[in-house]
């Protein structure tokens, strides 16, 4: 299952992190009396002294994302972003889009003071940025042409030579890469979009994407969806 949290501030990192973790889990207590900072590397009273956050996403619809009508900064993770900015006397909060490869390259290089994406924690990652709690979890999907034809249901379908893709810098494109040297063809692509676009006109057999992110942009674009299904008994790793 995949957490979803925000990867942290500029480094070092841990100051905001850690209260970003605890107006999560202790929203009453810190709407009470404020949140508690114990970090000393200043991260904070810069965010708060330019009175703007500026958290990273790779603009995944429903999480967090820019509106194409309205220009506005939505979805879930947007909005918990904006309800921590205003408990932490933030006035603003800026998104900047960035493809997730780039995501930590971008928080390393202070192109931006947080991230807020769906991020596995893994041993790799801590050693260049820290996390906070998990905000909630879900499941990777497997998105299939309309039907099954191949008849993939699981990961090791696809060593029958198989055609699947992922997205960049992502721990299931680390797990399709795994994949290859045992007989399934794989590729990446830069986003969601390219990949699903590619498994429409016939040149993948299928995608390994985010759960909700699929059925998200399925259920909002008829032409995709009417070329394609996720695997309805895939069991996610």
């Amino acid at each position: 299952m995949r957490s979803r949290h925000p990867a942290a501030v500029r480094a070092p990192v841990r100051v905001l992190v850690v209260t970003l973790c605890l107006l999560v889990a202790f929203a009453a207590e810190a709407a009470a009396q404020g949140p508690k900072l114990t970090g000393k590397d200043g991260s904070f009273a810069r965010v708060k002294k330019a009175g703007v956050m500026v958290f990273g996403s790779s603009n995944d619809e429903p999480f967090a994302f820019l509106d194409a009508k309205s220009k506005e900064i939505t979805g879930i993770d947007a909005d918990m972003v904006a309800e921590v900015v205003k408990r932490l006397g933030i006035p603003k909060r800026e998104m900047f889009q960035d493809k997730f490869a780039g995501l930590i390259p971008g928080l390393l290089s202070k192109r931006f003071d947080m991230i807020a994406d769906a991020m596995y924690i893994t041993a790799k990652r801590r050693q260049q940025i820290e996390f906070s709690d998990g905000w909630y979890q879900y499941g990777e999907t497997l998105v299939v042409a309309k039907g099954n034809p191949k008849g993939i249901h699981t990961l090791d379908d696809l060593k029958k030579g198989y055609r699947a893709a992922s997205y960049l810098g992502t721990v299931y494109q680390d797990w399709l890469n795994a994949l290859a040297p045992q007989g399934a063809k794989v590729s990446s692509y830069p986003a969601v979009p390219e990949a699903l676009q590619d498994l429409k006109l016939g040149r993948l057999d299928a995608a390994l994407i985010d759960g909700p992110v699929a059925a998200y942009i399925l259920g909002k674009n008829p032409d995709l969806a009417a070329a394609m299904q996720i695997v309805g008994d895939y069991k996610p790793q």
